[in-house]
């Protein structure tokens, strides 16, 4: 006997770009939608072949290199994309190495040469039901601008097809600062300063360009093949123009989020100097500054300045968090005007970057990781610890609404301290939410006109 076809199934059928396509690369369909377990209203059903694809618009064609919209909806039609532009065609696709509400990454090696990337996928679909097209935007041109600082990821190229857009940037290979920080338990007085420093000499840089990230956290802070800083994810990140000097947004995670974003619902360059401080503090003690049972309680400890240091604190990085950690935003270290007693060379001045030489910071080599105040023992040491990233959502309490990317780490070596950390797989995508949002159409009012041909 033959059924007809169900919703769900339909809806499947007709995110299907084209059937006589070739098969789309492994991992980077957007995931199956979940199965309704309520009932509705029934309508007649639709042929699949009778579903047309949603065309991106013309606005955003142009943005991202294309002169107009393909004639096909295939997804891998090499003739529809400009001469020098990458495709997925031009990447073979392995491992996930993170994933958000509405993104995943994926490790890439380039078929031209070999060279590995990281690949944000952005699913259309996921992004326009949430009311988040204008993200892609903000991020790319964030990447842009601050293209060229070693403590920063690169980003080479952007493109798109029917389904997704894409961002190819630097591959950190050595994983996430939140993973090294929970396997070790904290990092030592002499790693900190030295992460602390290329912290504070990215964040002038993004600074001096007029972005600010808005979700600094140890997640969002990747290290390389030889143990630098890399920031990343600037998909809350917001490039200030017109003399602006502030954000309206309420983004970030409740632990880093400052006061000034809880009381006037606002952030500034200081606020990312706020998330600095409390990342400081994390590292020496291995714990937030601020954290209690829910987000609500934890925000009223912020709003209060309600911290403490444990026994054992570093004296000297004790009095930076304390200048970093300031209700005033204006009195911040760091994040006054060029001059002030307060501005990036002060906060470079601090007693507790006395051992950094800062015209060498980006060529000296990275000290071992090694513990500090709080170590940790490992009774397993044959443990693969691919369940970090869990174990920080289930403390952190993850937000699908939010557009953050998990950085996730294996860190399978763990013969030696400072070791390999390989990013790990995390396979499958958060569905997002579920009710209607605009049509991608939306997007044309939201987002500005960029170049993105490859900028390296």
């Amino acid at each position: 006997m033959l059924h007809e076809p169900t919703l769900d199934v339909l809806s499947r059928n007709a995110s299907v770009i084209n059937a006589d396509s070739e098969p789309e690369p492994e991992g980077l369909a957007p995931p199956p939608r979940r199965i309704r377990t309520f009932s509705g209203p029934r309508s007649p059903p639709r042929s699949p072949a009778s579903v047309a694809a949603r065309p991106h618009p013309a606005h955003l064609s142009r943005e991202l290199g294309y002169e107009e919209p393909p004639a096909s909806p295939s997804l891998l039609n090499a003739s529809s994309r400009p001469s020098g532009k990458p495709s997925l065609r031009d990447f073979q696709f392995g491992k996930t190495l993170g994933e958000g509400a509405y993104s995943t990454v994926k490790l890439a090696t380039s078929r031209a040469d070999g060279k590995q990337y990281a690949v944000k996928i952005m699913f259309k679909v996921h992004l326009t039901r949430a009311g988040k097209l204008k993200t892609v935007g903000a991020e790319l041109k964030a990447l842009r601008r601050l293209n060229g600082h070693p403590g920063i990821v690169a980003f080479y190229h952007a493109f798109q097809d029917d389904s997704s857009f894409y961002l190819v940037i630097e591959l950190a290979a050595k994983g996430e600062m939140q993973s090294v920080i929970s396997r070790l338990g904290s990092l030592s007085t002499r790693c900190t300063q030295y992460y602390a420093a290329q912290i504070a000499d990215a964040l002038e840089y993004m600074h001096s360009k007029e972005v600010i990230h808005r979700d600094l956290k140890p997640e969002n802070l990747l290290l390389d093949d030889d143990f630098r800083i890399k920031i990343a994810d600037f998909g809350t990140g917001k490039v200030l123009e017109n003399g602006d000097q502030r954000a309206t947004t309420f983004v970030g995670t409740a632990q880093y989020q400052a006061p000034e974003l809880l009381e006037l619902n606002e952030t500034t360059k200081s606020s990312d100097y706020w998330a600095f401080g409390c990342i400081v503090y994390q590292m020496i003690s291995g714990r937030f500054a601020f954290s209690s049972l829910s987000d609500y309680l934890t925000w009223q400890k912020v709003k209060k300045v309600e911290y403490e240091f444990p026994s054992g604190f570093d004296e000297q990085a004790k009095g930076l968090v304390q200048n970093l950690l300031v209700h005033d935003a204006l009195k911040r270290l760091g994040a006054g005007p060029p001059g002030t007693p307060n501005d990036p060379n002060a906060l470079k001045s601090h007693a507790f970057f006395a051992p950094i030489v800062w015209t060498s910071l980006w060529t000296d080599p990275a000290p071992p990781l090694e513990a500090g105040l709080v170590k940790k023992e490992h009774p397993d040491p044959e443990r693969v610890w691919d369940d970090i990233g869990a174990a920080w959502d289930e403390l952190v309490g993850s937000d699908d609404d939010s557009d953050e990317i998990e950085w996730a780490a294996d860190a399978k070596d763990h013969e030696r301290l400072n070791g390999s950390f390989d990013i790990g797989p995390r396979d499958g995508m958060k569905d997002g939410p579920s009710s209607p949002s605009p049509h991608i159409s939306m997007l044309q009012h939201s987002m500005e006109r960029f170049d993105f041909r490859s900028s390296r």
